[in-house]
C-alpha cells in the first residue's frame, strides 16, 4: 500500500512538472509591438545596387521597367531619407494589424494575405494580396543559423542572434532574402506574425524578435532596420481587425 502511495505521489509530481513545462512556452496569441524602421541607403548606392541586380535588359521593356524602379526609389528615399517611421503590430489571435505612417495592414498569417490600404497624394487607395496562390508556384527553402553567444539588450530585453536565410525559385530565377535577427524567448509570438521578415511559409519558430536587419544577398548593403521600441502580451481590441472597406 505505501508503495502504491508513493507511486501514485511520484505521478502527480510528474504530470504537475510537464503541465508547468508546456504552460512556460505557450505561444503568444495576443500583444502589441512596436519598432522603429530605419532606411540604410544613400541615392548613389540605390542606383549603384539596382543597375547590378537589373543589368543587361533584354528588352525595351525591360529597359523602361528599370528605369522606372529607379525613378520610384528616387521618390521613396526623398520621403524618408534620415528619417525613422514608426510601425506597430497589434497581434489578435490568427489576425494582425500592421500600422505605420499613412498605411495599414490587415495580415492573415496562416493564409499569407494582407488587406493594404495608404494613402498617396492625398487619395486613398487599398489592394488585397493573396500570398498563398503565389508563393505555392515557389520552390523555397529556408536556412536557420542560431548563435546564442552573440548577444544585445534592447529596452532591457536580452536576445540572441538568429539568421534567416530564404532562398525562393521561380518562373523568373533564384532570389536570397536574408534577415539577421536578435530574437528573446522571454514572449512566445511566432515569426509568421511578424510581416517584416517577409515569411512565404510557416517556419516552426517563435520569440520576441528585438531587432532585424533585412535585405537582398545580392545587395547587402541596402537594407532595412527593425528595432523594438515597445512590448506588450495585453489582449488587445478586435475592433482594430475591420475589413469593411474591402
Amino acid at each position: 500500500m505505501k508503495n502504491k502511495f508513493l507511486i501514485i505521489l511520484c505521478f502527480s509530481f510528474i504530470c504537475c512538472k510537464v503541465y508547468k513545462n508546456t504552460k512556460s512556452i505557450a505561444i503568444e496569441i495576443n500583444g502589441h509591438t512596436s519598432y522603429k524602421l530605419s532606411i540604410n541607403d544613400t541615392q548613389n548606392r540605390i542606383n549603384k545596387e539596382l543597375y547590378k541586380l537589373y543589368k543587361d535588359p533584354k528588352t525595351k521593356e525591360d529597359s523602361l521597367s528599370i528605369k522606372k524602379i529607379i525613378e520610384n526609389s528616387s521618390k521613396i528615399l526623398k520621403k524618408y531619407k534620415d528619417a525613422t517611421i514608426d510601425v506597430n503590430y497589434y497581434f489578435i489571435n490568427d489576425t494582425i494589424k500592421i500600422s505605420s505612417l499613412e498605411e495599414e495592414t490587415i495580415f492573415i498569417p496562416k493564409s499569407f494575405i494582407k488587406y493594404k490600404e495608404w494613402k498617396r497624394n492625398g487619395k486613398k487607395r487599398k489592394h488585397i494580396f493573396k500570398g498563398d496562390s503565389i508563393y505555392n508556384n515557389w520552390e523555397i527553402t529556408y536556412k536557420i543559423e542560431v548563435d546564442k553567444n552573440d548577444k544585445k539588450r534592447i529596452i532591457d530585453i536580452e536576445g540572441y542572434k538568429t539568421k534567416i536565410t530564404e532562398t525562393r525559385k521561380g518562373l523568373y530565377g533564384t532570389y536570397t532574402n536574408v534577415s539577421e535577427i536578435y530574437v528573446s524567448d522571454k514572449y512566445n509570438f511566432p515569426f509568421e506574425f511578424y510581416d517584416f521578415l517577409k515569411l512565404k511559409k510557416k517556419i516552426n519558430r517563435k520569440g520576441l524578435i528585438l531587432e532585424c536587419k533585412s535585405y537582398l544577398k545580392e545587395s547587402p548593403d541596402l537594407y532595412n532596420l527593425y528595432t523594438l521600441q515597445k512590448v506588450n502580451t495585453k489582449k488587445q481590441d478586435k475592433k482594430l481587425i475591420s475589413l469593411s472597406n474591402f
